[in-house]
């Protein structure tokens, strides 16, 4: 597949295998249509104003701080992937001859192993607007595919324990989902993904990637409410 680079004012990242096979286009009525796709550096820009025009609360429960919006180098994080060590999904809806992001999806593959079982951290978004419309659900599925072929064997993340919404998501989509034993705020969901941990009750998480790259932003370049 050609090589994508990104604009030089964003630096240098190249794609050298963009994951088309990946894509997924589906219709939401009155000819409208959505696409499901790995995320590209340049949707930077699109990834920003999803951000900021989430609701304090959304942000809250998305990244588990009070943000207003999102510095360069996380949105560089955010979008530069590698497609196998961190996987990002966006849905994206053409508006006006525009494509924004309405919702996203993505998992950084854990330091540490389980036995040899490799695993997974998850985060998933979903604009307000767009919410209650299956893209939640439809993300999921699409990293639960991307992570089995690549042969992780678990999807973990942390839910505040008063999102409600997104703890029903995922007791839809079979997560596991209990009270944290570290933090009250919190509940641990997890989703088992290969018969070979299927005897296991929890994985051996390594430490938040949010939680990894959270300090070097928070006193820099992080917005908050």
């Amino acid at each position: 597949m050609s090589t994508i680079q990104t604009d030089p004012s964003h630096g240098h990242h190249q794609i050298s295998h963009y994951p088309t096979e990946w894509i997924d286009v589906w219709s939401i009525g009155r000819g409208e249509q959505l696409t499901l796709r790995p995320i590209l550096p340049q949707d930077r820009t699109a990834l920003a104003l999803m951000v900021e025009g989430l609701s304090p609360a959304s942000r809250s429960n998305r990244f588990h701080a009070g943000i207003k919006g999102l510095s360069p180098a996380w949105l560089s994080r955010l979008t530069e992937i590698d497609y196998e060590q961190h996987m990002a999904f966006v849905v994206t809806h053409r508006t006006g001859g525009a494509e924004e992001i309405v919702a996203e999806a993505r998992y950084a593959v854990d330091d540490g192993n389980l036995d040899g079982l490799p695993s997974a951290e998850f985060a998933l978004t979903v604009a307000e607007p767009w919410q209650r419309r299956g893209l939640g659900r439809r993300a999921i599925s699409a990293l639960m595919v991307v992570a089995s072929e690549h042969q992780l064997a678990w999807l973990h993340g942390d839910v505040l324990a008063d999102n409600a919404a997104m703890l029903a998501l995922m007791r839809r989509c079979h997560f596991a989902c209990t009270p944290s034993t570290d933090d009250e705020r919190m509940f641990s969901v997890e989703r088992c993904l290969s018969g070979q941990a299927e005897h296991r009750t929890h994985p051996a998480h390594a430490d938040s990637w949010w939680s990894r790259w959270l300090p070097q932003t928070r006193s820099a370049s992080w917005s908050h409410s």
